[in-house]
């Protein structure tokens, strides 16, 4: 499938097609699946994806419609296809029919922000030197100390 293939396809299934078509036409890396899915298994795998974005109190555009039409879809075989945008902040998950000629569905997939290391869990591995104290040490002679925008160095 060609870029202008794709983007042609995206139209208003969800609030998501829009931006992911201008991402696709913009120069955004995309791949299309082979592999043919349930559309009830992807509902399962995104109803607990939906759940640790709002626990993390993050917005995924697209995912309350798409995951009504995944839920529709039943066991219909689907494609997933990924569009990155330009600037690679996060991809968007396309879900297509099984001959790729239709996209039922498109959501943005936000990146998740690390969560802050626990200092109170013992290290999972054996022999680690990490501390905290290294994590606020000089930098080795010859590596910069990286300051806040504007900041001295």
């Amino acid at each position: 499938m060609t870029r202008q293939e794709l983007a042609a396809l995206l139209t208003d299934q969800t609030p998501a097609c829009g931006p992911a078509r201008r991402a696709l036409l913009s120069g955004g890396a995309f791949d299309v699946g082979t592999n043919l899915i349930p559309a009830r298994r992807l509902a399962g795998v995104y109803s607990r994806r939906e759940r640790r974005i709002l626990e993390r109190g993050l917005h995924s555009l697209g995912l309350a419609e798409s995951l009504a039409i995944l839920r529709q879809a039943g066991d219909g075989a689907l494609r997933i296809a990924v569009v990155q945008t330009p600037d690679c902040s996060g991809p968007f998950i396309v879900f297509l029919d099984a001959t790729a000629t239709r996209v039922l569905a498109c959501l943005d997939s936000p990146r998740f922000p690390p969560r802050p290391l626990d200092t109170h869990r013992p290290s999972r591995s054996a022999g680690s030197h990490w501390s905290e104290q290294a994590a606020t040490a000089a930098p080795p002679p010859g590596k910069r100390q990286q300051t806040a925008p504007g900041g001295n160095s």
